[in-house]
């Protein structure tokens, strides 16, 4: 029954399409959502679930094993559903709200693996958690970020893959460069662009891209990781450069 399910809170998704979510163990995700419009249901047991959202971070390979608590969950929903519910990653719905619209659940990205993960050494992963100074930061796939060594010049690129080492534990991250114009432009490089692998222990700080209109707006309370997002120039204005 739904009512034994404790650890976490059954969300209204009316935004873009109505849907039932069930999000396990994560009350400041469960605060977005109702702060852009989801509502809280009081009565979750007599309710089909739509989907359940978990943390990716906290299954393999992030961790050992799945999680008991996840585990009880998964199995008394599909016990009060008759179908099988499917399991969604939290930035499902984070998407759903930037991109104003519900996207599809399809992507491998948005399916964490609950069961075996398989035994090959590497395993690409969307999303991971780094420490920094007072906090862990979680970086994901597609995200902007300012790296480098501390203590060096850092660069700034967009995140293009994240790989996991079983054996060493570590994550490898390629980046791919981002051009910097007049301090506070960035641009993205296209097919010439530079693409480096780092550790994670590199990665300094995310980095939020932002219209002209929107950066003036913000500016001033975000100075160091704000940037104006700026278009490449289209193939007609290069070949008209090139020809003068």
């Amino acid at each position: 029954m739904l009512s034994s399910l404790s650890d976490g809170r059954v969300i209204q998704f009316d935004l873009y399409s109505s849907c039932l979510l069930y999000i396990i163990n994560n009350r400041n995700r469960a605060d977005i959502l109702v702060a852009a419009g989801a509502t809280v249901v009081k009565d979750p047991t007599k309710v089909k679930l739509d989907m359940v959202i978990v943390d990716s971070l906290s299954l393999p390979p992030h961790v050992t094993a799945v999680p008991a608590t996840v585990a009880k969950i998964l199995r008394n929903v599909n016990n009060s559903n008759t179908r099988t519910t499917p399991v969604i990653d939290l930035s499902w719905a984070t998407q759903c709200i930037i991109q104003r619209s519900r996207i599809s659940m399809d992507h491998e990205r948005y399916r964490p693996k609950i069961g075996s993960i398989g035994r090959d050494k590497i395993v690409q992963l969307f999303s991971i958690k780094v420490k920094s100074a007072d906090s862990m930061v979680r970086y994901e796939v597609g995200d902007p970020v300012i790296f480098g060594k501390k203590h060096l010049n850092t660069s700034i690129g967009r995140i293009m893959g994240i790989s996991h080492d079983r054996t060493t534990k570590k994550n490898c991250v390629e980046i791919k460069v981002l051009e910097l114009h007049n301090e506070s432009e960035l641009m993205e490089g296209g097919q010439n662009a530079s693409v480096v692998n780092i550790d994670d222990i590199d990665l300094q700080a995310p980095v939020v891209m932002l219209g002209g209109r929107h950066f003036n707006d913000v500016k001033e309370s975000w100075k160091e990781t704000i940037y104006i997002q700026k278009k490449p120039p289209s193939k007609n204005t290069k070949q008209l450069i090139n020809s003068t």
